[in-house]
C-alpha cells in the first residue's frame, strides 16, 4: 500500500506496533502543489521493484498469478503522502491539490504500463490473487480514502483520475477495493465505465444492499462476509446474481 509513496520519496517505515506486520509513510514536509515527478532511474524501491517483477517473470510456472506491488489510487497516495493536509489542500487550494494528483497519477500510470510489459499477460494479477482474483486484463484500484470526501469533491477531482487509472488495463477497466463508509459515490462509479467491479470489506460489506441496488447490472459486486452481511443475508439480497462472495 505504502509503494508508490517510497517511488515519489516519502520514507515508509514499519509500523511500531509489535506483531503488527505493517508500513507507514512519515507525511512529506513540502506544501501541496510542490510533488515533484520522480526520476525513476534514481529510485531505489522501483529498481528493486523491476529486479523482483522481471525474475518472477522468468519463472517456468505458467500457472502461477504474478502480483506486483499495489500501485493503489491517486487519491490513497496523495493521503499517504500529506495526511490531512492535502485534504485542507482539496478544499482551500484546488490547483496545488490537482497539480499533486496529477504527478501522483502520472507515475501510476508510468509503473502500471510497465508491469504490463514486463509481465505475461495470461499470468499478471494486479492485486490479492486470493481474495479479489479478476479475469486477465483487468486492474484494481484501491478506493479506502474516497469515505472522506463528499460527492461532489470525488466527482470533480477523483473520478476522472480513477477512470485513467483502471483505463491503463488491456481490457479497459476494473475493480475499486472499499472498506469504509463510501455509499455517496455510488452515482458517480454507476456513471464510470472503466468501473467494472467493486469489492467490499468491513464497513463497505454491511452496506451491500445500497451498492447492489444502486450500481449498473454489469458491474460485478466481490463481498467479504462479516457479522452482519451473513452469508445467508448476502444471498438473501443478490440471489446469487453479479456477486462474489470471498472467503479469506
Amino acid at each position: 500500500m505504502h509503494f508508490v509513496d517510497a517511488v515519489l520519496g516519502a520514507k515508509v517505515v514499519p509500523t511500531s506496533q509489535e506483531g503488527a506486520g505493517g508500513w507507514w509513510t512519515e507525511c512529506l514536509t513540502s506544501p501541496v502543489g510542490t510533488l515533484p515527478l520522480p526520476d525513476l532511474q534514481r529510485s531505489a524501491p522501483w529498481q528493486q521493484a523491476q529486479s523482483l517483477a522481471r525474475a518472477m517473470a522468468a519463472t517456468q510456472a505458467e500457472a502461477v498469478f504474478l502480483a506486483p506491488q499495489v500501485l493503489a489510487s491517486p487519491l490513497n497516495i496523495a493521503v499517504n503522502l500529506y495526511g490531512e493536509e492535502f485534504l485542507v489542500a482539496l478544499a482551500l487550494e484546488p490547483e496545488a491539490a490537482q497539480r499533486d494528483l496529477r504527478v501522483i497519477t502520472d507515475t501510476i500510470q508510468t509503473l502500471t504500463h510497465w508491469f504490463l510489459q514486463a509481465i505475461p499477460p495470461l499470468r499478471y494479477q494486479p492485486v490479492c490473487v486470493g481474495g479479489r482474483c479478476q479475469p486477465r486484463g483487468f486492474g484494481q484500484i484501491c478506493g479506502c480514502t474516497t469515505q472522506l470526501l463528499s460527492a461532489g469533491q470525488y466527482r470533480a477531482f477523483i473520478a476522472p483520475l480513477d477512470c485513467e487509472t483502471l483505463s491503463c488495463y488491456p481490457r479497459g477497466g476494473g475493480m475499486i477495493h472499499l472498506c469504509g463508509s463510501h455509499g455517496q459515490h455510488i452515482p458517480a462509479w454507476r456513471e464510470m465505465p472503466a468501473v467494472r467491479a467493486i469489492q467490499l470489506n468491513d464497513r463497505a460489506a454491511d452496506e451491500l444492499e445500497l451498492y447492489y441496488r444502486g450500481l449498473r447490472e454489469d458491474q460485478v459486486i466481490y463481498v467479504n462476509p462479516t457479522s452482519y452481511m451473513t452469508v445467508e443475508r448476502i444471498m438473501a439480497i443478490t440471489r446469487g446474481h453479479r456477486v462474489v462472495i470471498v472467503s479469506d
